[in-house]
């Protein structure tokens, strides 16, 4: 089983990771809270598209500051300091 087929999910931790494509996590429409912090992300577009997302960690990311006003200005608590907890 794909993390795509984990449509329920609400809460995930990917924190500390080498991840630089979040573009998987697309089909979680359920997702509520992610935490992406100190990762190689820098295109969050993905998240855009995740209708229940309302909070989401992104510090020691390479994340345009542009780009977290973008996803703050939906309503979404873009969190960027040290720790996401």
């Amino acid at each position: 089983m794909g993390l795509q087929n984990l449509t329920g999910l609400t809460d995930l931790d990917l924190e500390d990771n080498s991840i630089s494509d979040i573009s998987p996590l697309g089909g979680l429409t359920g997702l509520t809270d992610i935490g992406l912090r100190n990762n190689s992300i820098s295109d969050i577009s993905t998240l855009f598209g995740l209708p229940e997302l309302s909070w989401v960690s992104l510090g020691g990311t390479d994340v345009s500051r542009e780009d977290l006003v973008r996803l703050s200005a939906t309503g979404v608590a873009v969190f960027t300091g040290g720790c996401g907890c």
